[in-house]
């Protein structure tokens, strides 16, 4: 728990116009319940930001007030870039040079679904394991030459987290409060959220067809198993290759909407 006089961890959430609503509610909410809990202490505070300080639009329509427009950083602050459909289009100069000057303070820093891309388009991944939506896996893996994505929930790499966004966000929000504060607050949170069942980072991302009544037996079955496979292995190909596509390619050409 919080050991007496310590303040409150500071997240900063950065919107990108189109971002997905349910994987930033997510990650928000985690925060935000882990301050109800019966101790009375203030275990996280946050800030919200965007480009210009105007409010920022969800994939959905739905739109988020914004704190501040770009501000300077703390360097224990942790920034979480927030991002959804057409990420290419809100990765502006303007935002590039801020993550590449505030994340040069030595913080923590994430994405949540394609907020990955835009983090990549700075030049704060080379090397680095990451995750992502799994609409968007194909593109980025073609995309980023330089970075190991995974098919997981989420991914962290020192200092660096990511997760697939969506419900993935809720599952990394609590591994993150496991590491800062323990199991019991973290279990506490999971409770006022109804979630009973955590997933581990390595879970996959979508539901297995061996699961599913009516794709466990049958040629069908096997075939989108064979499909599966066949999709990874040309990915793997895809990686080993050297690229000649421009990463900075417009995401809304190669992503699908989610």
């Amino acid at each position: 728990m919080l050991p007496e006089g310590s303040p409150p961890k500071a997240y900063v959430f950065l919107l990108i116009p189109g971002y997905s609503l349910l994987g930033f509610s997510c990650a928000l909410e985690a925060l935000s319940l882990a301050n109800l809990q019966p101790s009375g202490h203030t275990f996280y505070s946050w800030r919200i930001v965007g480009e210009t300080g105007a409010p920022v639009p969800a994939y959905n329509g739905v739109t988020c007030a914004v704190d501040d427009a770009l501000p300077p950083l703390d360097r224990h602050e942790t920034l979480v870039v927030c991002a959804g459909d057409d990420a290419a289009s809100g990765s502006t100069r303007t935002v590039l040079n801020w993550l590449r000057r505030e994340t040069r303070k030595g913080m923590d820093f994430g994405a949540l679904s394609s907020g990955t891309y835009t983090l990549a388009l700075a030049g704060l991944l080379r090397g680095k394991r990451v995750t992502t939506h799994w609409q968007y896996y194909d593109a980025l893996v073609e995309l980023l030459p330089d970075v190991i994505i995974e098919n997981s929930l989420y991914s962290i790499d020192g200092r660096v987290f990511t997760t697939a966004g969506g419900a993935a966000s809720m599952d990394m929000m609590l591994a993150r409060i496991k590491g800062d504060y323990g199991v019991d607050l973290a279990t506490w949170v999971a409770d006022q959220m109804v979630y009973t069942d955590p997933r581990g980072a390595t879970h996959g991302q979508r539901l297995s067809h061996r699961a599913r009544p009516d794709l466990a037996h049958g040629k069908l079955g096997m075939a989108l198993q064979i499909m599966e496979i066949i999709s990874k292995i040309r990915c793997a190909l895809r990686k080993s290759l050297p690229s000649c596509r421009s990463a900075r390619a417009s995401l809304s050409d190669c992503l699908p909407s989610t």
